[in-house]
């Protein structure tokens, strides 16, 4: 079944990936963003990363194997948020 799997951004500022065939939660990253996260989106030449960028002025790069945090990106210029 194509498209079984929601990634879901949380207000924590957490992402989680959902399996709804299975109806279960398969991983979630530790709190990311310190903001709302407005979007989400698989990298289109290396399906392992995704990035989620939020009102706090970064966007961080996830590995979606282990859902680990690889990268921020501060488009705030270094602000304390991205710390």
């Amino acid at each position: 079944m194509a498209g079984t799997r929601v990634l879901l951004a949380l207000n924590n500022g957490a992402l989680s990936v959902y399996n709804l065939k299975r109806q279960v939660t398969e991983f979630q990253t530790e709190m990311g963003h310190f903001e709302t996260v407005f979007g989400v989106e698989y990298c289109r030449s290396n399906k392992d990363l995704l990035a989620s960028c939020s009102y706090d002025g970064t966007v961080r790069i996830w590995d979606s194997n282990d859902m680990k945090l690889v990268q921020v990106n501060d488009t705030n210029f270094n602000s304390v948020q991205a710390k």
